[in-house]
């Protein structure tokens, strides 16, 4: 936090201050979930009923504004293993009872610049490598500075340092599933909307500076391009598309030496309130070693089924 203090006053010196009136915004989000999860091989299936609340508040004053919110999760039903506490002898679901911080941010934003200090959700692309995991109910989020700039239109430069990762494990995080694991990574995306579709290039560097996180072996560097796009075919007929590739290998303390690859193809056709999706998607390996495969320890993984994202994901947490 010291940093996010810092970086506060990096931003409270960029600007002059403004005469506009402080508008002030309740932050209230209630979920109430279930999950059952049967396994072969273990005598008890797991039922989680679990009550989620966020609230915070949100203040804004021309360009600035500052957002703080906390978060509640309760398991009114225990009969699931969450991956901490009790043995697993049920399924398990990712969502330990917790409180939290969930959000403490600055941010100064105008048409063509926004700069966000603090703890703060990041989501890139459709989340296959960076995300905000809204599927669970703990969530991911992240201490960074981002910084967005638009200086043309259709161009845009996305990049954030991030000094910690706060899992979705809370509070009583511990071992490779801690409550937050630190590193320096950088985390860049520069995209432009062509009439055919828009072109991303990304750079992730992901650190995960955690000795107790499978020996910093989640540690990697990824570059990339994606390309996605839709085009109508008619009035009730639509085409979209996305492709994309990325080359990954060992980074900072990883032990492992090696190099993978991704790539996706994926098409949907939306006609008359019917949709039709096929995709192909490969996360390759080098040597057959334990994590030379291609990692994604900050993606969604699994989306659009929590509600709070669009897109889907096939793989889980």
């Amino acid at each position: 936090m010291k940093r996010f203090i810092l970086a506060a006053g990096l931003l409270a010196a960029a600007g002059p201050a403004c005469a506009d009136p402080i508008l002030l915004k309740p932050l209230v989000d209630l979920r109430i979930r279930y999950e059952n999860d049967h396994q072969d091989g273990l005598a008890k299936d797991s039922n989680a009923l679990t009550a989620r609340l966020r609230a915070g508040v949100s203040a804004s004053d021309g360009p600035w504004s500052a957002l703080v919110e906390a978060q509640g999760l309760l398991a009114i039903s225990g009969q699931y293993y969450d991956g901490l506490h009790g043995a697993a002898t049920r399924p398990l679901i990712n969502d330990p009872q917790n409180i939290a911080l969930a959000r403490a941010q600055i941010q100064y934003r105008t048409k063509t610049l926004t700069i966000t200090a603090g703890r703060q959700r990041i989501m890139l692309d459709d989340e296959r490598f960076v995300g905000f995991v809204g599927f669970r109910e703990n969530g991911q989020t992240f201490d960074a500075v981002r910084t967005e700039w638009m200086p043309i239109k259709g161009l845009k430069a996305d990049v954030s340092y991030v000094w910690s990762v706060r899992t979705i494990w809370g509070i009583d995080g511990f071992g490779a599933r801690q409550q937050a694991v630190s590193g320096n990574n950088v985390l860049a995306n520069l995209s432009y909307a062509t009439p055919i579709g828009t072109v991303t290039g990304f750079a992730y560097l992901v650190d995960q500076n955690e000795a107790a996180v499978q020996s910093y072996r989640l540690s990697s560097q990824t570059y990339g391009a994606r390309f996605t796009g839709s085009r109508p075919l008619s009035k009730k007929v639509k085409l979209s598309w996305q492709a994309s590739y990325a080359t990954q290998s060992d980074y900072h303390r990883n032990p492992n030496s090696y190099r993978a690859d991704y790539y996706l193809i994926d098409a949907t056709l939306d006609a008359y309130s019917w949709k039709l999706n096929g995709g192909y998607e490969v996360l390759g390996a080098d040597k057959g070693v334990a994590f030379t495969s291609f990692q994604t320890p900050l993606a969604t993984l699994f989306a659009g089924a929590g509600g709070d994202l669009p897109g889907s994901l096939s793989s889980l947490r």
